[in-house]
């Protein structure tokens, strides 16, 4: 389904399958203060592929909660990530979570590319 990774690199297929409305994103992030990077504003029914570098990432994502994973890339290899919103009486929660190709494969059907991943 997916191009193998640039060479010395790993790729991060990050998505969300259902869940709240479209307005109620999962800002997908990685690095702390200065060096945080905004991945991508993961929309309802959307994925997007990420490039790293071999070594340990923090992904992330905050609400009024903060919630993260931590993957370790190696070089060639594919990694999966799926995005949940817990909703709640005053707010919503992004859940990051560690997934696999089968459970991708479940729901990727009703899953789009986002159009501007880095935004």
């Amino acid at each position: 389904m997916f191009d193998p990774p640039p060479v010395n690199k790993g790729q991060v297929i990050f998505y969300r399958a259902g869940g709240p409305p479209l307005a109620l994103g999962c800002m997908v992030r990685e690095g702390e203060r200065a060096a945080e990077t905004r991945l991508s504003k993961l929309t309802k029914d959307r994925y997007f592929v990420h490039y790293a570098d071999p070594g340990t990432h923090q992904y992330w994502a905050k609400n009024l909660s903060k919630d993260a994973v931590n993957l370790e890339i190696e070089a060639g290899e594919t990694y999966f990530v799926k995005c949940e919103i817990a909703v709640g009486l005053m707010s919503s929660n992004p859940n990051l979570s560690p997934s696999d190709i089968a459970e991708f494969e479940s729901v990727k059907d009703k899953l789009e590319p986002m159009a501007n991943p880095s935004g």
